[in-house]
């Protein structure tokens, strides 16, 4: 008799049993003429608390062995790993929805990547295969599990180094590159990501209120009394009231601008590395596809400068960085034969005009990826409006060495730019 064990606190789909994930295994593995049997379903959590906002990510093991074969191998217990990314009907849900999160992750899954890796002639490696996609009211995407191929979570508390940042900008100066392509050859497929994570539906949103706008009076009290700051307090409170229209303008697409299809969320819970024999990072995937936006590249590259990079990194190897991607970028688009090749002063035209959005990235995102894993807990999502909750958070986010540090540099360039006015 199959056995059943859930390591998590997420209530699972009745669906979820033998059938389910023996015809999964029969699609997978073509055993369409072969006998198996599960023995076991492990479900654990995929993430912890803090790690994804508005889906649940759950980790399935499944133990299971073939009968009726004379290979001795084959009879064997095996097992077989998987990502459930699965999208509760709950209060969160009109967000997401009003963003067409679980459509964009759907449609890139499905639809964009395949083409990208098309278009590069590479197999499998922007983004992690994918088994299964239900798009009813349970909506579930099913991925392979990287970890079994080695890939790990960069440390969030500290951030990346140089070597790990060129092999992300690298990746994503192909992931680029393909959009232009794709783009170029059929424009429609750009329609259904012509929304950023700002829109008028979520002006007003607990998120926004709470989290966003709230980190800005937190941040103003925390550099009220630091000697050279004082000014740039003030700036920041009164930042407040304009915020969400600042955010909404700079996610705005113009003409002029060099667009692109941004990953959309791309700080180091959202990308996984992989090591040779050596501890050497040599290839990084992206995960997390449901806030990708088709506009200027500036925006990618300012978020993830202002919450992946360790604090050293970001003072001294920015321009090295951007160059990296840049020359990642016109390699590829050389090799796609896509013409024109933008010039790097095409690409450092569009991140600093997209610099409020790296302010938005260091004050909105940025905090809550400096936490420590087991503080995230207490600090899920589910209860920002908690008002306890909310002064707890606010004050472990905001007291992290990492972050204080960021603050101390960031603040004063971000002034310097005259962002802040």
């Amino acid at each position: 008799m199959m056995e059943i064990i859930n390591l998590s606190d997420i209530n699972l789909p009745e669906y979820f049993n033998e059938q389910f994930f023996e015809n999964l295994l029969k699609n997978i593995n073509s055993y369409d003429e072969k006998k198996f049997q599960i023995i076991k379903l492990e479900f654990s959590r995929g993430s912890n608390d803090g790690e994804n906002y508005f889906s649940k990510i759950l980790r399935v093991n499944i133990e299971y062995f073939c009968i009726g074969e004379k290979n001795e191998e084959t009879n064997r217990i095996q097992n077989a790993y998987f990502i459930i990314k699965y999208l509760p009907n709950d209060e969160k849900r009109p967000f997401g929805e009003n963003l067409n999160f679980f459509c964009k992750e759907v449609d890139m899954t499905e639809n964009i990547i395949p083409k990208f890796e098309e278009i590069l002639n590479i197999k499998y490696i922007l983004g992690p295969r994918h088994f299964y996609i239900k798009t009813d009211a349970d909506r579930i995407i099913i991925f392979e599990d990287l970890k079994v191929s080695g890939y790990k979570l960069a440390n969030r508390e500290i951030g990346i180094d140089e070597e790990h940042g060129k092999l992300v900008l690298k990746k994503l100066g192909m992931f680029h590159a393909a959009s232009l392509k794709l783009a170029q050859q059929d424009q429609n497929l750009m329609k259904l990501y012509d929304k950023g994570f700002f829109h008028e539906n979520n002006r007003n949103t607990t998120l926004q209120k709470n989290i966003f706008e709230g980190n800005l009076s937190c941040i103003a009290e925390a550099i009220k009394n630091w000697p050279g700051y004082e000014t740039i307090s003030i700036k920041i409170q009164n930042l407040k009231e304009k915020f969400f229209d600042k955010c909404l303008a700079i996610e705005k697409t113009n003409d002029y601008e060099l667009k692109v299809l941004n990953h959309g969320d791309l700080h180091l819970n959202n990308f996984m590395f992989q090591y040779d024999n050596n501890g050497k990072p040599n290839n990084v995937i992206f995960l997390d596809f449901q806030m990708c936006h088709y506009a200027s590249l500036g925006l990618d590259l300012n978020y993830f400068f202002n919450t992946s990079l360790q604090i050293n990194i970001l003072k001294s190897k920015r321009n090295e960085l951007l160059k990296h991607y840049y020359n990642s970028l016109i390699e590829t688009l050389n090799k796609i034969n896509f013409k024109p090749i933008p010039s790097m002063e095409d690409i450092e035209r569009e991140v600093r005009n997209k610099e409020f959005f790296g302010f938005f990235a260091f004050e909105g995102i940025l905090p809550t990826i400096s936490m420590h894993p087991e503080y995230c807990k207490k600090a899920n999502v589910d209860k920002f409006s908690t008002d306890e909750v909310l002064a707890w958070r606010r004050k472990v986010m905001f007291s992290t060495d990492r972050y204080i540090e960021t603050m101390r540099y960031s603040l004063k360039r971000f002034d310097s730019l005259g962002i802040l006015d």
